[in-house]
């Protein structure tokens, strides 16, 4: 990561916002060609083009993203809606500092690069330009990292592009001077030592650990769906029924080899 360069950063994300602009341009670009020269159509067209071009300029978009969508949208591993639609309390992105105890599986074996999103689903945008490849790391691992080569990388001015990578770091952390939850939100009370004397408990908020149960979902996904699974299903229809016993398996058996009953048991 210490070999990318601010040049490197600026770079992707000019790209990506010029395929971004290009994709909205290509329908008003065909019309443009079909319009009648001169025509009230092909004005209204230029016009269109002019407006989708400022809309995804590197300044307008960047603020947009900044100012609009990154407080729409929040990212982390453990989210307080999971735990009730109606939630309107404070997620978190878990960041462990030591491992757990042999034997004992928790979110700290399934957190990797993967981030879960919750908000606006009209913000996600904002995710795909976090998704932004780096060389081999993506613009959000930069950002949660405030790696150097951010400086000066979201806009021309060095204040304004310092206080769009805080805006984005706060979005992607989730991080909250003051957190809070919701009156939907459970709650548990962990006794502390001499927890009936004192009465000394420690208030727990759980939230829903997204990160561990989609890694525990992909992984189940990815058995059920295998090539080695799909083999075994076919197996199982296509392997020839045992026996049957009695007079019963007598005339199946007979019928399997010779296609007809046994000469006896005809009427």
């Amino acid at each position: 990561m210490k070999s990318i360069t601010p040049d490197d950063v600026i770079q992707a994300i000019d790209q990506y916002l010029s395929e971004q602009l290009r994709s909205k341009l290509g329908p008003e670009q065909k019309k443009l060609v079909k319009a009648e020269p001169n025509s009230n159509t092909e004005s209204n067209i230029i016009k269109s083009i002019e407006v989708k071009k400022r809309k995804y300029s590197k300044p307008v978009r960047l603020e947009f993203f900044a100012t609009t969508l990154a407080k729409q949208l929040t990212f982390g591993s453990h989210f307080s809606k999971g735990i009730h639609p109606d939630s309107k309390g404070d997620n978190i992105n878990f960041r462990p500092q030591n491992n757990l105890p042999d034997g004992i599986i928790g979110s700290q074996q399934a957190l990797g690069d993967e981030l879960d999103a919750s908000g606006n689903s009209a913000a996600l945008p904002l995710a795909d330009f976090f998704d932004i490849q780096i060389q081999e790391n993506k613009l959000r691992d930069l950002i949660i990292g405030e790696h150097q080569s951010l400086e000066g990388a979201f806009s021309d001015d060095i204040a304004t592009s310092k206080k769009y990578q805080e805006s984005f770091y706060n979005s992607l952390t989730s991080r909250q001077e003051s957190p809070k939850a919701s009156g939907v939100n459970k709650q548990l009370l962990w006794p502390m030592q001499n927890a009936i004397k004192k009465d000394s408990y420690r208030n727990l908020l759980p939230l829903h650990p997204t990160i561990l149960i989609n890694k525990a979902f992909t992984k189940i996904e990815s058995a059920r769906n295998s090539e080695d699974n799909r083999k075994n299903k076919a197996n199982r229809y296509n392997r020839l029924s045992p026996p049957l016993s009695g007079i019963h398996g007598l005339v199946k058996n007979a019928q399997n080899l010779n296609d007809r009953p046994l000469p006896f048991l005809q009427a």
